[in-house]
């Protein structure tokens, strides 16, 4: 290793080792605190992910429905008497043993 290499890579260990100790002298809690408030963070996140994701769901799924039912009564003004979703196949002769597509 060459001396400004060697220089670099001292400088970097150093940084290091003062973050670490400015860290555990800084800290505001002990260790074992601060796990168990990430743990408690990280818990109360998912459970407002949870919540929100059901939320949501429940929503689109009533906007699924008000599209479903416009649907239909759109279709049931244009062919009175038919159901949404089904069709219909015009009498068009089919040859035996072929399908109509």
């Amino acid at each position: 290793m060459n001396n400004d290499n060697q220089s670099t890579l001292l400088s970097f260990l150093i940084g290091a080792a003062a973050g670490v100790a400015a860290g555990m002298l800084l800290a505001p809690y002990s260790g074992t605190e601060s796990r168990r408030k990430i743990a408690q963070s990280a818990k109360d996140l998912s459970d407002k992910a949870t919540t929100q994701w059901g939320d949501t769901a429940e929503k689109l799924s009533g906007y699924v429905d008000s599209a479903v039912t416009a649907v239909t009564g759109a279709v049931n003004k244009v062919n009175p008497g038919k159901t949404a979703g089904t069709t219909t196949t015009p009498n068009t002769p089919t040859t035996p043993g072929t399908t109509q597509f």
